[in-house]
């Protein structure tokens, strides 16, 4: 298994041609050993492998890399593209020669020199046909999100929008029609919403949400403009010279008769493809030519550099020996896929329900479908979250190892063995549907998890049919409710937590590489050998107690605003922070007790101040099982201003050797986007830890520690 995702950069996503603006729709995972990537800057490869992700979806492709029997690579799709209807992108790639040659043809004969519009559409006969109730049901669920803006009147575009408007003018077409309007305006409305308003936010976008009807306008005052520059000049107004009409989905356009070149001579225009070329055309003309001039915008990777895509985790993936099709076993195996997994949650929330999810597939005796941990399933490979570019999906082998993602069972040999979603998705094309309410109207009483798993491995018995999928829209078997209460999750305890879904729980290479480069901060009197360089055996063996190390784990940011309403809602601790054998307890809130009071109650443990905090520490550190503390470590989201002032607080009781936090961590590009799984491995191994009993995070630190049979009392809450 890889430790870094650096290697590909210097081998996969361009063309032989180099990168030119007509390799913007690059579809897919193309391994192609060309040695001019290679000497483009970082940037620039990253650019590159953007541009590719941001295509659409294909099968992959591993031509000129090497292969072996044993992991043949099988032709799954895209990891990145799920949301949208792609399926008219295919393979799309136009040479520099070809570009040239176009280039070189006057402007009244470029367009000629592309297939015309009927012949385009004679190529898709009764395929594109067949296509077109989905095309139009697409389209009108964008004009649908479009009209629901609630645009404020009078306001001026900001200049990230304008930029997406200006690429589309000048790149694609003056004269976008309703659907391509209503596109647009989701489009540049959606990077609005999904910035944390702050007043650095404002600053670059502006609190403005843009309604089809303004870039209609947009659009129609610009062209205005451009026809009286021309009239002005000397030449003619009305429309400009050099558009032709395309047709897009059953509709016609004029496009700029260089807009082809975009996506290549022989290939269709379509709705999905402008949702991606807006941005990818912004990104190329920004990174690949070297403009310093134009200022990104944040959501294009303005901060320079652009998150990881984790190629090398997704191909070691796929290369599993199980998504061989000579793989004997998968002949008998039978399935379950969970498509209701959780999405657009915290690595905490995520985790919980994976490892109940496999454990219920192991119960069943079925293979378990795992698929990335997805923040956005959004069109493109990249998401916002507190105003920062992070990855929209994360192959779940750059957090975890063991069963869960793939591994066979030690203690099982026997054991179907999980398989990823791309294979699932090749290997069962018609699964049997069962919804999570089915089982749940079953049921004589409140379900535990105890008895959704019990109930389910019955249904599952049951179930003749190899390929079983819970569909998106079903209720999440173990939901929010289950997970926040310990009297209903912790009845399937003693089995879940022995069983090889927790035993042979492993984190993956990349956060033990993390936890090996760093541990000096907190542990800095090691003589073990590194995790990296020794053989994992199981859970408990190879997470052993760091002596003297107090973990602290303490949430920032938009918990301020959460703990207020665990208070309203009087929240109990979430159900892994319940076991009875803990120390600390959430106090009872008096009947009739003023919103005031109770906010201020839970506040104290939810959102403690630093005298708090320090008060804490104080008392764990006197108590017996606090003896030998030397090192802290401070899991948190703070600002580092609060971490300094925290720190302070801290070195003034005397007595610690080191005291460090996530902040001091030194993290690779690729280890920066899981950091929340580096912490948790720390957390793990701690002495002592005093977490957030709301917290699923906390939850998963203490489910891991109580499972390798650490005492109860080394665990407390705030």
């Amino acid at each position: 298994m890889p430790t870094h995702d650096t290697a590909p950069y210097s081998t996969c996503y361009t063309c032989d041609s180099g990168l030119t603006s007509s390799t913007i729709f690059r579809k897919g995972f193309m391994v192609i050993d060309n040695p001019q990537l290679g000497s483009y800057p970082k940037d620039v490869q990253d650019a590159a492998i953007a541009l590719s992700l941001m295509s659409g979806t294909s099968t992959i492709s591993a031509s000129k890399e090497p292969s072996s029997p044993s992991h043949k690579q099988p032709p799954l799709s895209d990891h990145t593209h799920t949301a949208l209807n792609t399926d008219a992108l295919s393979d799309i790639a136009v040479d520099r020669a070809e570009a040239s040659r176009i280039s070189s043809v006057p402007v009244q004969d470029k367009c000629s020199s592309f297939p015309s519009s009927h012949q385009r559409g004679r190529r898709r006969g009764a395929k594109a046909h067949k296509k077109d109730s989905r095309r139009d049901a697409l389209r009108q669920q964008w004009k649908e999100r479009a009209l629901k803006i609630l645009a404020q009147p009078r306001t001026q575009a900001t200049s990230a929008q304008t930029s997406v408007m200006n690429w589309v003018y000048t790149e694609l077409t003056p004269y976008p029609d309703d659907a391509w309007a209503s596109c647009i305006a989701v489009l540049i409305d959606r990077r609005v919403h999904d910035m944390a308003v702050t007043h650095s936010t404002l600053l670059t976008f502006g609190n403005i949400h843009s309604s089809v009807n303004q870039v209609r306008n947009w659009f129609s005052n610009k062209r205005q403009c451009d026809a009286r520059d021309r009239m002005k000049a000397g030449g003619v107004g009305g429309v400009p010279e050099g558009l032709e009409p395309i047709s897009v989905d059953g509709r016609m356009v004029r496009l700029w008769c260089h807009a082809q070149t975009k996506i290549g001579s022989n290939e269709q225009w379509t709705d999905p493809i402008l949702l991606i070329s807006a941005p990818v055309g912004l990104l190329l003309r920004a990174v690949v030519d070297h403009l310093p001039s134009l200022s990104l915008p944040r959501w294009l990777g303005g901060d320079g550099g652009l998150p990881p895509v984790y190629y090398n985790y997704h191909r070691y993936e796929l290369q599993l020996p199980q998504h061989n099709a000579d793989y004997l076993p998968i002949r008998e195996m039978k399935f379950i896929w969970m498509a209701n997994h959780v999405r657009g949650a915290g690595w905490g929330n995520a985790l919980q329900e994976l490892l109940l999810n496999s454990y219920l597939a192991y119960r069943s005796r079925r293979s378990f479908v795992f698929d990335n941990y997805t923040w956005d399933e959004f069109n493109t490979p990249y998401s916002l979250s507190n105003g920062e570019l992070i990855p929209s999906q994360i192959p779940l082998s750059t957090f975890i190892r063991g069963p869960t993602v793939g591994a066979p069972f030690i203690a099982d040999p026997s054991h179907p063995v999980a398989i990823m979603k791309k294979y699932w998705d090749q290997i069962c094309p018609q699964p049997k549907i069962i919804h999570n309410e089915d089982i749940l109207a079953s049921l004589d009483r409140e379900a535990t998890a105890g008895l959704l798993i019990d109930r389910w491995v019955e249904v599952l018995g049951e179930t003749e049919d190899r390929c079983v999928e819970v569909p998106v829209d079903s209720h999440a078997i173990f939901d929010i409710f289950i997970f926040g209460d310990g009297n209903r999750l912790l009845d399937a305890w003693p089995s879940f937590s022995a069983s090889p879904i927790i035993s042979e729980f492993g984190w993956s290479p990349l956060i033990e590489l993390a936890f090996d480069e760093n541990r000096d901060l907190f542990w800095p009197s090691a003589t073990e050998p590194y995790l990296s360089s020794t053989p994992f055996i199981t859970n408990a063996a190879r997470y052993s107690v760091v002596p003297g190390l107090l973990v602290l784990h303490i949430r920032r940011g938009d918990f301020e605003e959460h703990c207020v309403n665990l208070a309203l809602w009087q929240s109990t601790y979430t159900g892994f922070n319940s076991f009875p054998e803990l120390p600390d307890k959430l106090e009872r809130i008096p009947p009739g007790a003023s919103n005031t009071s109770t906010v201020e109650t839970y506040r104290r443990h939810c959102f403690p101040d630093i005298g708090e905090i320090v008060r804490k520490v104080e008392d764990v550190r006197a108590s017996d099982v606090g003896q030998g503390l030397q090192n802290i470590f401070v899991m948190t989201n703070g600002a580092s201003e609060w971490i300094h002032e925290l720190k302070a607080a801290l070195e003034s009781l005397g007595g610690w050797e080191r005291i460090s936090s996530s902040k001091d961590l030194v993290l690779s590009k690729e280890q920066k986007y899981v950091s929340q799984a580096v912490d948790m491995l720390i957390g793990q191994r701690a002495q002592v830890v005093i977490g957030n009993g709301f917290s699923s995070l906390t939850g998963q630190i203490i489910m891991l520690r109580m499972a390798n049979g650490l005492p109860p009392e080394s665990h407390y809450f705030w």
